[in-house]
């Protein structure tokens, strides 16, 4: 009976959590970036005027300035691998047989974004 919970957990998780965690990561992330601006109050930077001109406020400041701070101008496409997962795991019945496939793509993500770094 053990194993029979496990998986039907594991099915619940790939099934429906997932590809909701993917979305609301995906319009996070989305809003944040689209509404970023460096002079913004956040974790990172220091800003004299006090408020935040980010759309999430101090969270999507912090957010943006941060993921523009490790990725660059690389950073813009973050939403669309939190999309990549969503497709990814609304197509896939078994995410967890298929999860080489997804780690791929991050890895081809972050070697992409250390290129860019160096091209400037």
């Amino acid at each position: 009976m053990n194993e029979k919970y496990i998986a039907y957990l594991r099915h619940y998780i790939s099934i429906i959590i997932f590809p909701v965690v993917m979305i609301v990561c995906s319009v996070v992330t989305t809003l944040a970036m689209l509404s970023f601006q460096a002079n913004d109050l956040s974790v990172l930077y220091y800003a004299t005027q006090g408020s935040c001109q980010n759309s999430l406020g101090y969270f999507g400041a912090s957010l943006a300035a941060i993921l523009v701070y490790l990725f660059g101008s690389m950073a813009y496409v973050v939403p669309f691998l939190f999309v990549y997962g969503f497709v990814f795991a609304v197509q896939l019945q078994d995410f967890y047989e298929n999860l080489d496939r997804f780690m791929g793509a991050l890895l081809t993500f972050f070697t992409l974004s250390i290129l860019c770094a160096y091209y400037k």
